[in-house]
């Protein structure tokens, strides 16, 4: 049965209800959908439509404004053009179910005998909307106001060394200048006084936790997942270092607009007098440029820095609709011009922020110029004086400053590329992060047999990749250097080779894997330090790296001198930094492969592939998986409920969804499936018990909540231990605090064979608990009943 189809798109105005358009009677609107699809497995991918055309009618002329004719404007645009390269929110409605939210994009109209005959459309998810928030946007450009501090030496001193509080900005003892030796009398041994650690040699770095929920607040979106709050990822950092020396730049502040004042009124439009003060927005300290009348040639900004209170380099960064647009470095007293083209179509805007090297006070006036041709030549119709309030720049740092040069749609990109990740939309402006094994642990399984062509089926098989390689960016770091060298390969990549006949297959991420060293001194104590130097030990700029916190150092046999400016500190512990971290009892690191660890000195088993990709190449790799396609006619309450992470039952199979393609209009849709051999529920059990040692303690773990499931009730049978929240009703972290182990400590002894006395033949080696085991059981509600998943805890 024919399906109604109904398409609505917001209007050119981005304000009121949706309008619908109107569709041709027989034309086919067919939806592709995939999010992780086996044949590029690096990537998350999103719905998109086949182009579809519409009919040029009346309504679909409005929604439009006659695209086609380009001397028909728009009366609520002020410039009377409409950009048709941006794409339109829109919805998909099925017999008035909801289907799918997204973007329109119009690619073109067709005239058929001088009129307008129809117009072709494409229709994007959500995803590809994600990306176009973003477009060319930086990481610089995002406002880290919430993470500035007074930047001093006491402030680095503790950022290094403060191991109990959770700082969101800490510097990890990274060397960018000179290299640092420990206890061995070199010429730069950090443990002497004279060659002590300068607190501005070091580059800050950020969480990137924050950085994440910087870009959602930036661009109005919510990241939601248990993901987001486990240690794995919030123990992550971005160094934040984008030149050779770490030079100070303070915050940046906005220039303030107090008064405005114009000359020469002069009624340039024709119609009415306009001035240049007109268009001088005090209230957003703003100043707005639009086209003028034909006589106007351009426009013209002028920043006037008349004083700054102390000696230093002021900066004046300037913003055109929010975005960067170009940097005045300057002293006093100095004019900077912006001149503006009048063209068709223009409407922007420009504000302007401080920054300096140092903290001072600065009086600035800033001047807009419209400036036109007329029959005695290039004069200036009207000048608006603003006059804005002393900034005082205090001395805080500015993050910004220091941000590696990275676009903010590669960062998110790179972090979910990282650690395996889909990217769901939720709602219009929501996205859940989660790992994919987790995105296919809460999917439900549906069983679609009655709905299914089982009388044609292709069976093919999956043509697997002969080699895949997971890479970070070369780093220049002589340690990285060497350590390829010695072993020909580099430090925390990993590839595999299989027996097939397939392609070569690349995950390349957008960091660079920094290799910390365990610096010895003379007698065989050490220090975990990092480079930022090359093969000759000259200062390089990285590209972006990412770092894990791991925790406090041990203590220090010999003290680090560290001067904050006025006096020198000692350092006997600090907070390291490297690939490692330890999680509910296990190592895991940041290296894709199983690398050594420079704080362990030993092999880090769970890498990034072991963690994140593992599981899921595993089902893939499978000698009985299959690659199946299917045709199926799917009711609209299974077809607008079904997930891309539900697992399908066909017959006594089940499936994976690798793509999948709706037609909308008749219901049939052709599925890319591959068989699962994985366990099906989601839960609180990733496959690997937790080990911890016998004392009273809390571990964080992530539960899954499967899909369907309206709750999850969190009980364990072991006296004392509590779960908080104990009942949840969404993925999420809880925490599972364990007392001190009930089991008695178990002497460990051994006995000498010789002709001693008892009291000398009998040695205490050591005494240990006997391991205790504690389950904790998950049990999810269903509107069908209930089902069950644990997690085993030992205490050892």
């Amino acid at each position: 049965m024919k399906r109604k189809i109904s398409i609505w798109v917001e209007p050119v105005i981005d304000s009121g209800d949706y309008v619908q358009l109107e569709l041709f009677n027989d034309e086919q609107v067919i939806i592709n959908s995939s999010i992780q699809n086996i044949f590029d497995i690096s990537k998350v991918f999103t719905d998109y439509s086949q182009s579809f055309t519409i009919p040029a009618s009346t309504i679909n002329n409005v929604i439009f404004k006659h695209f086609y004719q380009t001397d028909i404007g728009d009366v609520n645009n002020l410039n009377g053009i409409i950009d048709h390269n941006k794409r339109r929110k829109a919805f998909i409605e099925i017999d008035l179910t909801p289907f799918r939210r997204g973007k329109i994009s119009l690619e073109k109209a067709n005239i058929k005998n001088g009129a307008a005959d129809n117009y072709q459309i494409v229709f994007y998810g959500d995803l590809i909307s994600l990306k176009d928030k973003f477009g060319e946007d930086k990481l610089n450009q995002l406002d880290y106001v919430d993470f500035e501090f007074p930047y001093n030496g006491t402030e680095v001193f503790d950022r290094v060394t403060d191991y109990n509080n959770a700082y969101d900005v800490r510097f990890p003892l990274i060397s960018s200048s000179r290299l640092w030796s420990y206890n061995d009398s070199g010429p730069d041994d950090i443990t002497q006084n004279t060659k002590h650690i300068n607190y501005n040699e070091l580059f800050p770095a950020l969480r990137v936790k924050r950085i994440l929920g910087l870009i959602g607040d930036t661009y109005g979106i919510s990241f939601n997942g248990a993901f987001l709050s486990d240690e794995r990822y919030t123990n992550a950092f971005l160094l934040c270092k984008n030149a050779n020396e770490f030079n100070f730049i303070t915050e940046s502040l906005s220039l303030m607009f107090d008064s405005k004042s114009n000359v020469n009124d002069i009624n340039w439009s024709g119609v009415s007098t306009q001035n240049a003060e007109d268009f001088v927005d005090l209230g957003n300290e703003s100043i707005n440029i639009t086209n003028f009348n034909t006589q106007v040639y351009e426009h013209k900004i002028q920043i006037y820095i008349s004083s700054i209170s102390a000696v230093g380099t002021l900066y004046v960064d300037v913003f055109q609709d929010g975005n960067y647009y170009q940097t005045f470095q300057t002293g006093i007293p100095n004019t900077f011009n912006i001149v503006i083209p009048n063209t068709s179509g223009l409407n922007t805007n420009f504000t302007f922020k401080l920054r300096a090297t140092i903290a001072m006070n600065v009086g600035c006036t800033v001047f807009y110029q419209p400036y036109a041709f007329t029959s005695s030549g290039l004069v200036t119709y009207s000048t608006a004086t603003i006059n804005c309030s002393t900034v005082g720049i205090l001395g805080t740092i500015n993050l910004a400053s220091y941000m590696p040069d990275m676009k903010i749609a590669d960062f998110v990109a790179g972090i979910l590329k990282e650690f395996n990740c889909t990217c769901i939309p939720i709602s219009e402006n929501t996205y859940e992060i989660l790992p994919l094994d987790d995105w296919y642990g809460s999917g439900a399984v549906v069983d679609i047999t009655q709905y299914t062509d089982i009388q044609s089926i292709d069976i093919e098989r999956i043509k697997l990749y002969k080699k895949i390689a997971f890479k970070y960016q070369e780093s220049e770091s002589f340690a990285n250097k060497r350590y390829f060298e010695a072993n020909g390969q580099h430090y925390g990549n990993v590839e595999y080779q299989y027996s097939y006949d397939g392609d070569e297959y690349i995950i390349e991420s957008p960091f660079e894997n920094l290799l910390f060293q365990r610096v010895l001194d003379n007698v065989g104590d050490y220090a975990i330090l990092g480079y930022n130097l090359d093969t000759n030990y000259n200062s390089y700029v990285p590209k972006p790296t990412l770092l894990y916190e791991y925790g406090a150092s041990n203590t220090l046999v010999h003290n680090i001198k560290f001067n904050d400016g006025s006096v020198t500190q000692s350092i006997s512990k600090y907070m390291l930094f490297g690939q490692d971290l330890t999680y509910n009892g296990t190592k895991y690191s940041l290296n894709f492969g199983a690398d050594n660890s420079i704080i362990h000195n030993e092999t880090i088993q769970y890498g990034l592939f072991a963690t994140y990709y593992f599981p899921y190449l595993t089902n893939l790799y499978n000698l009985k998986n299959r690659l199946v396609y299917v045709k199926t006619n799917l009711p609209i309450s299974i077809l607008t409920n079904l997930q891309l992470n539900d697992r399908l039952i066909i017959r006594d199979k089940r499936y994976i969804i690798n793509e999948m393609k709706s037609n909308l209009t008749s219901g049939e849709v052709e599925f890319v499936l591959y068989l699962d051999f994985r366990e099906v529920i989601g839960g609180i059990n990733d496959g690997r018990p937790i080990q911890v040692d016998g004392t009273a303690q809390c571990i964080s773990q992530k539960v899954t909540l499967p899909s369907g499931a309206t709750q999850c009730d969190l009980t364990c049978a072991t006296a004392g231990v509590t779960i908080t929240p104990s009942t949840i009703y969404s993925s999420q972290v809880v925490e599972i605090c364990v007392p001190i182990s009930s089991t008695p400590k178990q002497t460990i002894i051994t006995e000498n064979n010789n002709n001693l006395t008892l009291e000398n033949n009998t040695q205490v080696i050591s005494e240990l608990y006997q391991p205790q085991v504690i389950n904790v059981v998950a049990t999810f509600t269903y509107a069908t009943g209930t089902q069950t998943s644990s997690l085993t805890i030992i205490q050892i």
